[in-house]
């Protein structure tokens, strides 16, 4: 999504709220830079991410849809 590359750091940052609040790992680990293939500076620890996306990929919890 180009146009939203600037301003996605917020959302992500909802994702992650969300995430956290329901004790799941949180999905804004799998959002990466197109260029760099790693997470923005906004991300909060990039020496615990490669653990955070195996984790996201590994949990088998996340609903089908949300309401």
């Amino acid at each position: 999504m180009p146009e939203l590359t600037r301003i996605c750091g917020p959302f992500l940052g909802e994702i992650a709220e969300w995430c956290e609040e329901r004790g799941w790992p949180l999905l804004n680990a799998l959002a990466v830079q197109q260029d760099s293939g790693i997470p923005g500076e906004g991300y909060s620890d990039i020496l615990t991410w490669p653990e955070e996306v195996r984790e996201c990929i590994a949990f088998d919890g996340y609903p089908d849809s949300v309401t």
